[in-house]
């Protein structure tokens, strides 16, 4: 099923003539993430198939279980039997809360380590008091 969605992902941003640059920029991915979800290097998010299928009309159902055929998808049979706009927004707008997360928990992360770097300095001087204190 990777390949197979890897392909369809392809097939949908240069159906659509879009390069990569562009649909990472659109997709808010950097470009390396975009072509590895498009070489079956590492399998992309639900949320960003499910932004595929907003933005280019494809079925959720659809997008991974067969390979898509550019004639088929001229006739609409891949289609989503609704499309709501508002779900782009409502993904944009978790994508940007999930960044927000990952960026404040790259700073928690910084703290700890320099609070753990602070603890283990203060652990060899309190060693080094006692070997000097010990006779």
């Amino acid at each position: 099923m990777e390949k197979r969605l890897a392909k369809n992902l392809h097939f949908l941003r240069k159906y659509h003539g879009y390069t990569l640059v562009e649909l990472a920029r659109l997709m808010q991915i950097s470009k390396s993430a975009l072509s590895d979800y498009e070489n079956a290097k590492s399998p992309p998010s639900f949320e960003l198939i499910y932004q595929y299928c907003i933005r280019f009309n494809v079925d959720l159902a659809v997008i991974g279980s067969e390979l898509l055929e550019e004639e088929k998808f001229r006739a609409g049979k891949y289609q989503r039997s609704r499309v709501n706009p508002i779900d782009l927004l409502i993904m944009n707008q978790k994508q940007a809360l999930l960044q927000q997360k990952l960026e404040s928990m790259d700073v928690q992360l910084t703290l700890l380590n320099q609070l753990l770097e602070s603890k283990e300095s203060e652990n060899k001087t309190l060693k080094l008091q006692i070997e000097l204190l010990s006779p």
